[in-house]
């Protein structure tokens, strides 16, 4: 049975074809933009999910969306200490120091030696080479076991001078120790001198002079 004949059937196809193409022409020429849209009708279903970008947001959006800023978090565990780091360049070299070999010069007298009122006696002497020395002198004061009274030594070299008074009155036979002290600078070989002077009663035993070299007096 047939229900179209080649004629119309022809016909037929021609008319779908028409109506086809005129469909597509008309769909394509439909564009939507956004002041087509009214305000307010655009919901969350008629957005697909995950569509939505950063970019796409407005500023004050993106301010809406900052929140409040979180308590500090825990201090982390120390790190791994760092590698030494390189050796820094070597200072300069400071001023050579002074060389000066100090020397000692020591003499002892153990005899005894009596008083003369006012008038001084060489008690010790001690030759020093020239050069700058702290010196150092003692002496023991006795008396003869009937009285007693005072004696004042002097410790001179260099044109410095050291003098103490002690006084030894007895009763008996008693003792009393002087010490004196001078720093000088000589040019030349000179003596170190201890002289003393006292009443006729007393005398003086036991003599120590000791002069150290030193690099300058002070």
């Amino acid at each position: 049975m047939r229900l179209f004949t080649s004629g119309r059937y022809a016909a037929i196809t021609s008319t779908l074809a028409l109506v086809v193409a005129c469909s597509g022409a008309s769909y394509a020429a439909i564009v939507v933009t956004g002041e087509q849209i009214k305000n307010n009708t655009i919901s969350t279903k008629d957005i697909k999910d995950k569509t939505i970008k950063v970019r796409d947001m407005s500023g004050a959006a993106k301010e809406a969306l900052s929140g409040d800023v979180g308590p500090a978090g825990p201090a982390g565990s120390t790190g791994p200490t760092g590698p030494t780091g390189p050796t820094g360049p070597a200072g300069p070299a400071g001023p050579a120091g002074g060389s000066f070999p100090s020397r000692a010069y020591s003499l002892a007298v153990n005899n005894s030696t009596w008083m003369v009122p006012g008038s001084p006696q060489q008690v010790a002497s001690l030759s020093v080479p020239a050069g700058t020395y702290a010196a150092f002198a003692k002496a023991t004061i006795g008396t003869n076991g009937s009285g007693g009274g005072h004696v004042q030594c002097e410790l001179a070299a260099g044109g410095q001078v050291d003098q103490q008074l002690v006084t030894n009155a007895g009763p008996g036979y008693a003792y009393e120790s002087t010490s004196t002290q001078i720093v000088f600078t000589t040019d030349a070989r000179t003596d170190v001198t201890l002289s003393c002077f006292g009443t006729s009663a007393n005398y003086v035993n036991m003599q120590r002079i000791t002069a150290i070299s030193v690099a300058s007096a002070g």
